[in-house]
């Protein structure tokens, strides 16, 4: 029996032994009863020369009794030990061994043995930390401006507005109805511009409380009001130094915080709220809102001379109502955008298409995840859309309706073929495989279309 034991502890040290990290056990009272060679390498000494030893004798400035009187790990922490010096800092855990409640010693598991191993792998970690934010501002940059779908004339008439605006320093004023996608169009713009790399903060004004909207804004003093933070507090506005800030719902905004914010535009200095020392800041503002802030100036609700500051480059988005065949791109957009992998019916579009959507895009995404939801066999179909949406019509308007879409799918067909005969340089039998229909189809098809093949 004792030489199974022995052969065993013989085993279990070439184990630890074999392992690139320190291994260090000590009892109750600090005596070591197990160490590896790593570990005994790195306190001068072989294996044999620290078994029975009290750890404080090998490694005076050890926290082994701390740990192991509070029962609680302590990982990824910097230590020294005696052979290196105080220059020389090693990565490690502290572990205590427990016996059902009670602790009955510790276990020290240095991770890096050499510094270079830590330089190393911090360098790959910030290299990997770079190329990600590259990927990432790159995402945001096309995925902000690829998600403004449609290609009506209003539309392109918006997206060539925000591509001209996005490298002035002038505000935005973006106008449009709730739900037509006003932040989509604020965030394009940074994105797009040159504080891209910089952040952009999004602060909706009728979101937040009026008696708290001054403090969020510009924050507040140590011990400004009762509540406040003992520090103080940086304001939302400060965060935006260097980027850009968007203020949605600005007609919301009252018309204390309109002054503060007025003088922090012209003199690019901020107070915080208790505070008597400025803070210089620095950002590009733009503002969103859905109401008529020349008709509320005119109530007294909103400040004049603040219009237009923040009225120097205007975007007015147009509603749903007046996108025209954008509505089915963005319908299809939305169903990917929701992970949807079925189809939706022609009837369906059809009562998206003549829907007045008082809601725009907004609504319209909630309608699409509900029909997701209630649709059968993953095929949309109109029985499944909101019915407020599928209310019946004079047949009249139907017509009408399923005019437009016959068009605009007709127009999507023409133009494929055109690509697919331009593919296979005119070759009739190469497209007709392609599309996996016969010749005598495809002929006329091209008919139909009057498209060429020379």
């Amino acid at each position: 029996m004792k030489t199974i034991l022995s052969s065993l502890d013989g085993m279990h040290q070439k184990v630890i032994d074999a392992l690139h990290e320190g291994i260090l056990f000590c009892d109750r009272k600090g005596i070591i009863r197990i160490i590896n060679k790593c570990y005994a390498n790195l306190l001068g000494g072989d294996v044999l020369s620290f078994l029975g030893k009290p750890i404080e004798d090998v490694n005076p400035p050890t926290r082994a009794y701390i740990v192991m009187e509070n029962g609680k790990e302590e990982t990824a922490d910097l230590c020294t030990l005696p052979l290196f010096g105080n220059e020389y800092k090693f990565v490690v855990n502290r572990i205590p061994v427990k016996d059902g409640d009670a602790v009955v010693g510790m276990i020290s598991h240095i991770l890096f043995t050499d510094p270079s191993d830590i330089d190393s792998l911090n360098s790959k970690i910030s290299s990997l930390y770079k190329k990600m934010h590259e990927y990432e501002v790159q995402h945001e940059n096309n995925q902000s401006f690829s998600e403004l779908i449609g290609n009506s004339p209003k539309m392109l008439e918006v997206k060539a507005l925000i591509k001209r605006y996005a490298h002035e320093p002038h505000p935005v004023l973006v106008q449009g109805k709730t739900g037509t996608g006003k932040e989509l169009v604020a965030r394009a713009l940074h994105n797009m511009g040159d504080r891209k790399k910089k952040p952009f903060v999004s602060i909706n004004c009728a979101a937040i409380p009026e008696h708290l909207l001054e403090a969020e804004l510009f924050g507040y003093a140590a011990g400004a009001f009762s509540g406040a933070q003992r520090q103080g507090k940086q304001g939302l506005i400060e965060l935006a130094n260097g980027g850009t800030l968007f203020l949605d719902e600005i007609g919301d905004m009252p018309l204390v915080a309109q002054v503060k914010l007025l003088r922090v535009l012209e003199e690019k200095k901020l107070t915080r709220v208790g505070a008597v020392k400025e803070v210089q800041v620095d950002f590009r503002l733009i503002t969103a809102t859905n109401k008529n802030l020349e008709k509320m100036i005119e109530e007294n609700l909103f400040r004049e001379d603040l219009f237009y500051r923040i009225n120097a480059l205007s975007i007015i988005l147009p509603p749903l109502s007046e996108r025209g065949d954008d509505i089915i791109d963005i319908s299809r957009h939305i169903l990917t955008k929701i992970n949807f992998h079925g189809d939706i019916t022609t009837e369906a579009l059809e009562a998206l298409l003549r829907y007045d959507w008082p809601g725009n895009v907004r609504q319209l995404f909630n309608s699409l995840a509900f029909a997701a939801l209630h649709c059968t066999n993953k095929q949309i179909g109109a029985k499944d859309l909101p019915a407020h949406i599928t209310g019946d019509l004079p047949s009249k308007e139907k017509t009408q309706c399923r005019t437009r879409l016959n068009d605009f799918i007709q127009q999507e067909e023409r133009q494929f073929l055109i690509n697919e005969v331009r593919k296979h340089s005119g070759n009739i039998s190469a497209v007709a495989r392609s599309l996996g229909i016969s010749r005598v189809t495809l002929y006329s098809k091209l008919k139909k279309y009057k498209i060429t093949t020379s």
